[in-house]
Parts: structure tokens; sequence; C-alpha cells
């Protein structure tokens, strides 16, 4: 960047090996202080002196937050979406904001494609209702870019269909009847899959999500 940088403070990123947080250090020419919490209050000083922020996705910056942060000059998102950012908010404080494009789309879809296989084929889990590959409709939850490789290898390796649905869709339902299984392809915020989905969808089917419990109702479920 080629803006102050002021005190740098990462939230909520707990993956990263101790090299690599050495090597963000290193590349930014400063010591980033690294908290696992996603709590900014909870910081053991004042926040209002940080500019730099380097988040996961769990951590919501609303513009409430935002504004709070007075020194603040750039955010850089550890994920594919940037959707915990309030946007509008950022666009008003001239705020930069990144995030990490592309990442692990091919890998992404090629696990999921291998659970919905051995779902469908009842390769890890036993059951008696069984299809193959060229019998089955498979849902699509997210149409981002690991939703889109999904789709396409779904449709290469031969399946009868690969059905693409947001949150509100209105021929939801319908599509989901339909459904031998769903693969949900959205950033660990974002929640697509409630308890009318789970009421629709076939208690044989299989539900598959790339990312954390989060983009799913756990109690419904």
């Amino acid at each position: 960047p080629t803006f102050p940088l002021g005190r740098a403070v990462s939230l909520g990123i707990t993956s990263l090996r101790p090299d690599a947080r050495s090597r963000i250090n290193w590349s930014l020419g400063r010591a980033f202080e690294w908290h696992e919490g996603t709590d900014l209050g909870a910081l053991p000083s004042e926040p209002d002196s940080i500019g730099t922020l380097l988040v996961s996705l769990p951590v919501k910056l609303e513009a409430e937050t935002l504004s709070s942060l007075t020194q603040l000059r750039y955010v850089g998102v550890y994920g594919t979406s940037a959707s915990n950012i309030d946007s509008d908010a950022a666009s008003r404080m001239s705020l930069a904001v990144t995030n990490i494009q592309r990442y692990c789309d091919d890998e992404t879809a090629k696990f999921a494609g291998g659970l919905l296989l051995g779902g469908l084929r009842g390769i890890f889990v036993r059951n008696p209702e069984t299809v193959s590959l060229s019998e089955a409709t498979v849902g699509v939850a997210g149409i981002g870019r690991a939703g889109t490789v999904v789709s396409r290898n779904l449709r290469d390796l031969g399946a009868k269909e690969a059905v693409p649905f947001r949150r509100n869709d209105g021929d939801r339902r319908k599509r989901l009847r339909r459904c031998h299984a769903v693969c949900v392809c959205v950033p660990p915020n974002v929640r697509v899959f409630g308890e009318d989905d789970f009421e629709t969808l076939s208690a044989s089917a299989g539900l598959i999500t790339t990312s954390v419990s989060h983009t799913i109702e756990m109690e419904a479920f």
C-alpha cells in the first residue's frame, strides 16, 4: 500500500501458522497484533488507533464500527468474500478493502464433487436409496466462483442436472424437491439453508457444505 498503515491488527484468523504470520509482518514492514477473537471491543487497547485491519469473514464491520476507527485506512479480508464489510460505509471513509479472489475454487469444487459422488453411491454412509450420477439432480446453493465450478464439474461428470439457486429464489422449494443432493458453496458468514429448506428437501437427500456449519441452521438440521 502507498498509504500509512498505522497500527496493524488481525482479528479472527486462527489458521495461519507462525511462519505465515512472520511473512505477513515482513512483507508489510510491521508487526501485526494477532488476536484470535472477533470482537474489536475485546482488544487490550483502544481500537481507534488502528490503521490496518486483517480480518476473517466472521468479523462483522458495520458502519457504526467503521466510523469509530478514525485512523483506519485499510481492511484485508482473509477469505473470498467481503460481505462482512459495510461497503457503503467503507466507500464514504475512502477505505481500501481487499479479499482473496479465486482462492481454491477448483480444489473446493473437486472436494465437493468427491463428497457428492460418495454420498450418492452410499460409500461414506450406508444409504439404501443410492442413485447414479447420471440420474441425479444436484442443487448448488451459491453461484459464485466455487459454485460455478461445482456446477460445471458435475455436468462434465455426467450429472443429470445441476440446479443453481439463491436464498430468495421464488421457485426454490420446487427445485429442492427434485434434488437428490445439495451442495452449499457460500462464504462462512452467509446462511443459505434454513428450516424451510430442510422441510422441503427429501429425507434421503444428501447435504454438503464446503464451508463451516454457519451456512446452515444447525438446530433445524
